[in-house]
């Protein structure tokens, strides 16, 4: 009986220390569909006994430095343009797609005369679009006294939204009634010979983004060609490798259900990822979960041998 009695408590000890050992913080931007998605995997991620606690918060820059400093254990980002020492990719998550309206009665050319003179939202002062926004201005001769940065879009009507985020939802296309989607290429240009592709070559976190005709038909007639920034779950290089490898195999998983929050999910989180193209590098056991099929050195050079 007693024995009974002592291993009875020693079993309570023993999940009470592998459900501590499994509460890990999750930090993610306030743009959506980052705070949603994080909700969803926290879901996942408790039908796999971790307590996962969601923070929000508006600096990328300082979500990355507080992971480097293993301050948090995992956040969801927008890739920077360079990498940090120590921060890896447990996997990719979603395209974040550069919105760029403008007040319907302009008609800008391009991309300095859509922000010169005009009262432009975008987004957080230290959010990703505000960064970019500054850097772009930089490249087209546009200097920023030339331009007003809005705190938020509700004490005054921005002439310009320069913003990242998902798709929008019908009630902000309804909110954005009066404003028209900006592209930086003409139809007859649309592959490969926009000044999004020039983008590109300058800024490599980012990538050319087509958003069909049809997606948003009451704030365009035409497709438009943007930009888009890869969002991924990052953690630090020693995360602990067993949750790594959990945490990859169920986020690949599952996908297909992930997307039913966000379609686009499925454009990233996919077991073909080039991982060459990621800025933080891929954890060695996403890694290890993506390359678990694959032939090892003696099957592959069996014949040489």
């Amino acid at each position: 009986m007693r024995n009974t009695l002592v291993l009875q408590l020693l079993a309570l000890v023993l999940a009470a220390c592998t459900m501590e050992d499994r509460e890990l913080t999750l930090v993610v931007s306030t743009e959506e569909p980052a705070p949603s998605i994080a909700e969803t995997i926290r879901s996942f991620l408790g039908e796999r006994g971790f307590s996962i606690s969601v923070d929000v918060r508006t600096d990328p820059a300082k979500i990355v430095a507080a992971i480097r400093d293993r301050k948090i254990d995992l956040a969801i980002v927008e890739e920077p343009e360079l990498p940090a020492p120590g921060v890896v990719t447990l996997a990719p998550l979603y395209p974040s797609i550069l919105h760029m309206l403008y007040n319907d009665a302009e008609k800008p050319g391009d991309l300095a005369e859509l922000i010169r003179g005009a009262k432009i939202y975008a987004g957080p002062m230290e959010g990703a679009a505000h960064r970019l926004l500054m850097q772009l201005s930089a490249d087209f001769g546009v200097s920023p006294d030339q331009f007003q940065m809005l705190d938020n879009p509700w004490a005054v009507t921005p002439d310009v939204y320069f913003i990242f985020g998902g798709l929008l939802s019908a009630d902000s296309i309804r909110q954005l009634a009066g404003y028209r989607l900006f592209s930086f290429a003409d139809v007859e240009d649309i592959s490969g010979l926009s000044v999004a592709d020039g983008i590109v070559l300058k800024h490599h976190h980012l990538k050319p983004f087509l958003l069909p005709k049809s997606v948003y038909y009451t704030l365009s007639n035409d497709p438009i060609v943007t930009l888009s920034i890869r969002s991924v779950l990052i953690a630090h290089e020693d995360f602990n490798s067993e949750f790594a490898l959990d945490i990859a195999s169920l986020l690949f998983n599952k996908a297909r259900e992930i997307a039913l929050n966000y379609p686009l999910v499925t454009r990233e989180l996919n077991v073909d990822i080039n991982a060459s193209e990621l800025m933080f590098p891929l954890h060695a056991d996403t890694k290890r979960y993506l390359d678990r099929d694959k032939p090892g050195f003696i099957e592959r050079y069996a014949d040489v041998l």
